[in-house]
């Protein structure tokens, strides 16, 4: 918990902090984008799914489902 003096521009109007999105790297243009979207998902024989990420800028370009290194 935070200090209730706290004031940073991570915290919403209740002082409550944002979730941080952890920097994910674009499966197309290999950058570290702070907003990923996901594109594909790939499934593991054992564990949890794995979710490909693209930059804003490549995300439309590819095809969701797709993984362009195959």
């Amino acid at each position: 918990m935070l200090d209730s003096n706290h004031r940073g521009d991570h915290m919403d109007a209740y002082g409550q902090c944002w979730p941080q999105v952890t920097p994910k790297n674009c499966v197309r243009c290999k950058q570290p984008t702070d907003g990923p979207v996901p594109v594909h998902t790939i499934e593991r024989a054992s564990g949890p799914a794995w979710t490909v990420y693209a930059c804003p800028d490549c995300g439309p370009l590819l095809t969701p489902g797709t993984d362009p290194d195959r």
